[in-house]
């Protein structure tokens, strides 16, 4: 065991590991953000924090004093936590318009009880004989309560995602559960060892890192495409764009239930558009307004001479996201837009916009 605690391999390879994957995948992201959602941000913000806690545990460990390295892994600990809020704020933005607030507020509260938990009972932390400093794992119960909350609220989200994912999508969403399983089994088991073997718990943060490591590179091998990733709980079955007077510029069906729908949702869009103009006094514009139809969600965006409808089995932050930008575009095109009267190339300008975008559907 005492092999193993001053491996200079051991305490330095699955973080270098760790940063040399997520930077990779970071730098990619970021190449697409302007062509994605905004709230992608949080998971772009989750890896620059996993980033960084990898980065601060290297530096403690080569730390010049004791202080110093306590100081930098405490600090990292807090980052790492921080990612996984961050995470579970992208996970809960797949699934639903905006963050929830009981997520956000539980989530909170796990953050608060690491930091508690780091002031009350400071790291157990030893210097080897390779004058390198390691920590030993945080097995308090303040902290395993932490990382229960954080560990429930994803694989709640998870379930969610994957009990809303279409047939055609189901498998993705089956790996990722396999490989979780796989990698919370392991976790759970070097935690019980860390219980029962104070030497065990010197390795724990190490090997921890590895199978997180391991997990997350399997997924993205896993994962669909990333625009189909944002929309992966999300079924669109079809798009609608009509003017003001209730006419429809272009509209698309993505699947046999859209097929059989679109003619209903573009007359039923048409005659909510006339009660809207009857009842308001002022044209209501850049807003989004959500009609349910049992099994059906229609999202609906004003623009301000053009009006997008999507028909699809929920919404999330990207489908919001996805309309806004189709009709912003569309407009850009063609300008102003007779409430009464289309043209081919108001046609043909509503369709590039949409096969712009069609990796999303």
């Amino acid at each position: 065991m005492k092999l193993l605690t001053d491996s200079i391999m051991l305490r330095f390879l699955p973080h270098i590991c760790a940063i040399v994957l997520i930077s990779i995948f970071y730098l990619n992201l970021s190449q697409k953000t302007k062509d994605l959602p905004k709230f992608v941000n949080y998971l772009t913000a989750s890896f620059l924090l996993l980033d960084g806690g990898f980065i601060l545990e290297i530096l403690g460990r080569m730390g010049p004093s004791k202080l110093y390295a306590l100081t930098l892994f405490s600090v990292g600990i807090l980052l790492m936590n921080l990612a996984g809020v961050f995470f579970i704020f992208f996970l809960d933005l797949l699934l639903s318009p905006k963050i929830s607030s009981t997520i956000a507020i539980f989530s909170m509260i796990a953050l608060l009880l690491k930091g508690l938990d780091l002031i009350l009972n400071p790291l157990q932390i030893m210097q080897s004989s390779n004058q390198i400093w390691h920590r030993q794992a945080i097995l308090t119960p303040l902290s395993l309560i932490s990382l229960g909350i954080l560990t429930f609220i994803g694989i709640y989200q998870l379930i969610r995602i994957i009990h809303k994912t279409g047939k055609e999508k189901k498998a993705y969403g089956l790996r990722i559960v396999i490989i979780l399983a796989i990698t919370l089994a392991l976790l759970t088991s070097i935690y019980i060892l860390g219980l029962m073997n104070v030497i065990a718990r010197e390795v724990i943060p190490e090997i921890q890192i590895f199978l997180l490591t391991a997990a997350y590179a399997s997924i993205l091998v896993t994962l669909p495409p990333f625009p189909r990733l944002l929309m992966l709980p999300i079924t669109v079955h079809g798009i609608v764009l009509m003017t003001y007077g209730g006419v429809p510029v272009y509209r698309e069906a993505f699947t046999q239930q859209g097929r059989r729908s679109l003619a209903l949702v573009s007359s039923l869009m048409a005659s909510v558009i006339g009660l809207t103009k009857g009842i308001e006094e002022t044209t209501t514009q850049k807003i989004f307004r959500t009609y349910e139809l049992v099994e059906v969600v229609i999202t609906v965006y004003y623009g301000k001479f053009a009006i997008g409808c999507i028909f699809s089995n929920g919404i999330n932050a990207a489908l919001k996201d996805l309309l806004k930008r189709i009709i912003d575009e569309f407009e850009e095109r063609v300008g102003v837009l007779d409430e009464g009267l289309v043209f081919d190339s108001d046609v043909n300008a509503a369709k590039d916009v949409v096969d712009k975008y069609r990796d999303f559907f």
